[in-house]
Formats: structure tokens, C-alpha cells, sequence
């Protein structure tokens, strides 16, 4: 049986506050693995690499009903941040553009995407 984490235990190893994973355990992001006899959500070592996940996708500025629904398979990964660049203005090629291709980028690569990210094509704006 694998160990399981207290929530202290996954604030500490993740540096995500408490009130935070509670929060994402509240809406659905985050459930509990289980509880330990006194009630306390417990959690996997899986859950470490899905709070990981839940950041970066809020660090590219998704809402939480996007990460949700990306999380359950809902909407793929490269949909919702193709909506997330065009919701910010894509222009391509400098200013908010090229620092949010970067971003994107990064997000696809720390989330684990199957292959290589490519940027939709310029919008024209910018």
C-alpha cells in the first residue's frame, strides 16, 4: 500500500498553501485520495504531480472550470490554451505575444503533453 499524504505533508513538499489545497479540494480540483480516521484528506504521490499540473494552468491565467473540465478530459490541453491566446489578444511575435508563446510553451511541456505545442496562427492583432 503506497503511503499517503496529510495535507500539511503536501503543502510542505509542494509549497502550496494549505488554504490553497483546500480550495482546489473544494471545487473539485483536487479530491481527497482519503481520509485518515479523524476525517483529514489524505492524498497520493500522484496528487503532486496533479497540483503541479493545476498551477501551471492557472499560471497561464486558465479559469478553474477550464482546468477542471482539462483535468477530467473534458477539453484538451491545446484547446483551451488556444482559447486562453486568443482571449489575450495573440499577436505572434512580440510584446504580450511572444511572452505568452512562451509561456504556453512551457505550460505544454510541464504538463506533459504527447508532442510538441505549436502556436496558432497570428491573428493579426498587434
Amino acid at each position: 500500500m503506497r503511503r499517503r499524504l496529510t495535507i500539511g505533508e503536501v503543502a510542505k513538499r509542494t509549497g502550496v498553501p494549505v488554504k490553497t489545497l483546500r480550495f482546489y479540494s473544494n471545487e473539485g480540483l483536487l479530491p481527497p485520495t482519503g481520509r485518515s480516521p479523524g476525517g483529514y484528506r489524505l492524498y497520493g504521490e500522484d496528487d503532486l504531480a496533479r497540483i503541479d499540473r493545476i498551477r501551471t494552468l492557472r499560471d497561464v491565467g486558465l479559469d478553474l472550470a477550464t482546468i477542471r473540465a482539462v483535468l477530467a478530459d473534458a477539453e484538451s490541453l491545446d484547446r483551451a490554451l488556444r482559447r486562453r491566446l486568443r482571449a489575450i489578444g495573440w499577436s505572434g511575435t512580440t510584446g504580450t505575444g511572444a511572452r505568452a508563446r512562451s509561456v504556453m510553451e512551457s505550460c505544454w511541456r510541464s504538463c506533459g503533453a504527447s508532442r510538441r505545442w505549436r502556436a496558432p496562427p497570428r491573428s493579426g492583432h498587434g
